[in-house]
């Protein structure tokens, strides 16, 4: 049995599966990464909006030819 355990106005609630409903797996989809040539790094970025554009966002990081992360940056970009 799943056992959920929420904050609701204050006060703890522990549900369980029949009163919670948790979202099944339709897909899976592998995600992979392309290392840059050696001695040279990669920068991977990605941004989202959400609200019809009024809250924006983006990221990214870089990382060497191992893969090993050197620096990373997120920013609130605001409006989109």
């Amino acid at each position: 049995m799943l056992m959920v355990l929420i904050l609701l106005g204050g006060e703890e609630q522990i549900l369980t599966n029949s009163q919670f409903k948790v979202p099944q797996l339709k897909d899976i989809i592998y995600i992979g990464w392309k290392r840059p040539q050696e001695n040279w790094i990669k920068l991977n970025s990605d941004g989202a909006c959400k609200d019809m554009g009024k809250i924006a966002g983006c990221g990214g990081l870089f990382r060497d030819s191992d893969g090993r992360w050197i620096k990373g940056y997120i920013k609130k970009i605001g409006a989109c």
